[in-house]
């Protein structure tokens, strides 16, 4: 049996952040559950008045290996406190990491089969296309350890649906690239599957630029569900469509370069385009 625990905590005036995880395993079942607290104020609110917002989320996840080439995975989800974000209008959010639902519920339940040494791998079940790596960023890529805020974890400008049933299929046919292809309920709904869907694609390359790692990824998606048109609400609604790109290289061991940017469309959109660029170190 093994197992591991990592536990931090970091302070930016004027909000307080702790995490920690463990993960286990045992006679093939692999499991692990991170925890998140996030302690933020507001101050200046003239007419609300200050106040201090406090949140705690808890992720339990479980993976079995089904034979050679299979694995089945579960999530399970649950939290409390809506943050800052109950209490001030932001257009990504300030604290990704809020979960205001203190029942235990499904995220992801979904089985993975792979083939050719895993470079050909094919999930279907309850999924979630952004942890499966599209838009993904291995410097501004989790909320629980990196960028807090929603708009650092994935584009805001890709119509992701909520989880729901759907397929992600990856391939690396050759060294260096990845190609992706996620289909999904756009609705999250578990009836009248296919009414409306959500797809993206994805070409992934993974140089090494002078010995040092980077990633460099390229999208486009389409949303069949209904949106309202922004300029002409008492018209058909019209899906949304989109494109992007997510890109991250260390420049040395220890300090790594992100940018991304993302369109959509801005018939249906409050706002088109989305960029950002940061370091870490």
């Amino acid at each position: 049996m093994m197992k591991t625990v990592t536990v931090g905590i970091c302070t930016v005036a004027p909000m307080l952040f702790a995490a920690g995880a463990y993960a286990g395993g045992i006679e093939g079942i692999q499991w692990g559950a991170s925890a998140v607290t996030v302690v933020q104020g507001t101050t200046g609110m003239a007419l609300e008045g200050d106040s201090i917002e406090a949140t705690a989320s808890l992720d339990m996840e479980a993976s079995c290996a089904a034979g050679d080439n299979g694995l089945f995975f579960v999530l399970l989800e649950a939290g409390a406190g809506a943050g800052c974000d109950g209490r001030l209008e932001s257009l990504h959010g300030l604290n990704a990491a809020a979960d205001d639902n203190g029942n235990a519920r499904l995220g992801e339940l979904w089985y993975q089969h792979s083939w050719m040494d895993g470079s050909v791998a094919l999930r279907a079940g309850m999924v979630n296309p952004g942890s499966a790596g599209f838009d993904g960023n291995d410097v501004a890529g989790g909320e629980a350890e990196q960028f807090l805020s929603g708009a650092f974890v994935n584009s805001p400008v890709i119509a992701f649906p909520d989880n729901g049933f759907g397929i992600v299929a990856t391939a690396a046919p050759v060294r260096m690239l990845e190609i992706g292809l996620a289909l999904q309920d756009a609705e999250a709904s578990w009836s009248g599957i296919g009414e409306a869907v959500f797809g993206m694609a994805e070409l992934r390359l993974t140089p090494e630029i002078g010995g040092l790692a980077g990633n460099y990824r390229v999208y486009g998606w389409l949303n069949g569900a209904d949106h309202q048109l922004i300029a002409s609400p008492e018209e058909e609604p019209a899906g949304n469509s989109g494109f992007g790109i997510s890109f991250d290289q260390h420049v040395t061991e220890a300090i790594a370069l992100f940018c991304r940017y993302g369109f959509q469309d801005r018939s249906v959109s409050r706002f088109c385009s989305a960029w950002s660029a940061g370091a870490q170190w």
